[in-house]
């Protein structure tokens, strides 16, 4: 057995196999010698635990300790039970923001995170639909308890009301106060991520959250038109205006595949923005039929890359340091 400085001068000199940083900068060593990851490894926690066995002078075992990154400013609401909050968004409606929420939550939740979704898509919230759940969360203590569905915690404001297919007409300030509420007043468990569904434009909504949030990094999402690309750069332009990350760039339908050739067939209409190039993480995503859908297999390198970026980002501690007051 392998004593525990030794272990120490190893880890200090070992290296990500994945993005050749440090390892020390990316993952933590615990008194057993397990290796704690401080980013979801996706498809690639095996592969990684093999490659860091070749020169490890003991077994390698990893497991996850997510850290909570800065948001975007200082004295932001977030529960406490919250590590990060990752922002989904595009200004522009129908581009497919609920699925690729619905379908990130999946695999981080599939690959051992805790993760949970916050449907905040006031006027048109569609998790309720891809969850296939629509009775009213519990109440305690004046508290939302989230729904549990598919390893996900998650809450909508399609779970609230009575009439489904009723429209929401509230005005902007009804609506941030109402979306604020159900973030900070529901008990969520321990979460290492969660994934804010937002509702398109650049308005009151929109603005509230992103000016009262705290939020960790976001994913742009488009599709590949003129009229979404136009849109989705006025909401990156909003979000950097608002010092938010916008570390990943999900552009939706882009292409489809030929059954019989098994060519790539181009669905573009517009070229992307050349602001969107400066978006660190970016992947294309077909338009598929249902039985095609395998988003985790076309969405785990993303969220590996994705994740490794936002995990560059300094620690949180805000929340370790107790508040001084003078009196």
């Amino acid at each position: 057995m392998k004593s525990n400085n030794e272990k120490q001068i190893w880890f200090s000199k070992a290296i990500d196999p994945l993005t050749q940083r440090p390892l020390n900068q990316v993952a933590s060593l615990a008194d057993d010698g397990t290796i704690l990851w401080h980013y979801p490894l996706m498809h690639q926690k095996k592969t990684t635990e093999d490659q860091l066995n070749l020169t490890s002078p003991f077994p390698i075992k990893i497991k996850y300790q997510i850290l909570a990154k800065k948001p975007q400013s200082s004295n932001l609401q977030k529960p406490a039970e919250i590590k990060n909050i990752i922002a989904i968004y595009s200004a522009k409606g129908g581009v497919g923001k609920s699925t690729m929420t619905f379908h990130i939550a999946k695999a981080l939740a599939n690959h051992g995170l805790k993760v949970g979704i916050l449907d905040a898509d006031i006027y048109g919230p569609n998790q309720c639909e891809l969850f296939n759940e629509y009775s009213a969360p519990k109440v305690v203590d004046h508290h939302f308890i989230p729904k549990y569905t598919q390893n996900i915690h998650w809450l909508s404001m399609g779970l609230l009301t009575d009439d489904k297919s009723a429209p929401m007409i509230w005005r902007g300030p009804m609506a941030s106060k109402a979306l604020k509420q159900l973030l900070m007043q529901s008990q969520w468990p321990d979460l290492d991520y969660l994934l804010i569904d937002m509702p398109p434009a650049t308005g009151d909504i929109q603005l509230t959250m992103m000016n009262e949030i705290a939020i960790t990094s976001s994913i742009i999402i488009s599709t590949p038109s003129a009229s979404s690309y136009k849109d989705a750069e006025k909401g990156l332009n909003m979000m950097q205006k608002l010092n938010i990350d916008v570390h990943g760039w999900i552009d939706n339908m882009t292409h489809i595949h030929c059954d019989h050739c098994q060519v790539p067939i181009s669905l573009r209409q517009a070229k992307a923005p050349a602001s969107f190039q400066t978006i660190s993480t970016h992947v294309d995503i077909p338009l598929m039929l249902p039985e095609q859908h395998d988003f985790q297999a076309l969405l785990s390198p993303f969220l590996l890359s994705f994740f490794s970026e936002v995990a560059k980002k300094p620690t949180d501690r805000s929340g370790k340091i107790p508040k001084i007051i003078v009196e």
